[in-house]
């Protein structure tokens, strides 16, 4: 199980945006790694994790912990789906 002790945030400038290093998204995050999280995002407003190679499953599971999520069928030439979180 991954500590919070292992997530590294670092700012990518001084208006906004950090990079967090140390988490494996396609594993189950404990409370406290997503509190940690969380608590980037807020400070920072955007996060970036660079590096992940997860199922669209997993995305959405990581991305049910920040609100409700909805897929939308981005343009049809690029074959992905975007996701939209809600508060």
């Amino acid at each position: 199980m991954q500590d919070v002790m292992d997530i590294k945030v670092t700012p990518l400038s001084p208006a906004c945006g950090c990079q967090i290093e140390g988490v494996d998204l396609s594993q189950d995050q404990p409370e406290a790694v997503i509190e940690a999280i969380k608590a980037a995002w807020r400070k920072h407003l955007v996060i970036v994790i660079r590096g992940q190679n997860i199922t669209h499953e997993q995305q959405l599971r990581f991305a049910a912990h920040f609100g409700f999520t909805v897929a939308h069928q981005a343009q049809p030439d690029f074959g992905r789906v975007e996701l939209k979180i809600s508060f």
